[in-house]
């Protein structure tokens, strides 16, 4: 569930909101945020500490995304495909 809201509000982002990029930050310790990141098809662009705790930054572009958000419907069927 967690990932279809995430395809949700990332195809709102994109479509919507009209982004080019999407950056996304996760505390290293918290590996479902991560998995979700990674299903989506976020790249990790980069990781450093925060007030002593590891964090790491991932990121997608609207051209990385490609068919995937701009011409499909997103749906749980959609989004276990795409993983």
């Amino acid at each position: 569930m967690a990932t279809e809201a995430a395809w949700t509000a990332l195809r709102d982002a994109f479509e919507r909101g009209r982004l080019s990029q999407i950056i996304s930050f996760a505390r290293q310790a918290n590996t479902a945020s991560i998995r979700i990141m990674k299903k989506l098809g976020h790249k990790l662009q980069c990781e450093f500490e925060s007030a002593g705790v590891p964090v790491v930054g991932y990121a997608i572009d609207r051209s990385s995304l490609g068919q995937k958000v701009i011409a499909d419907e997103p749906s749980p069927s959609n989004v276990k495909a795409a993983q």
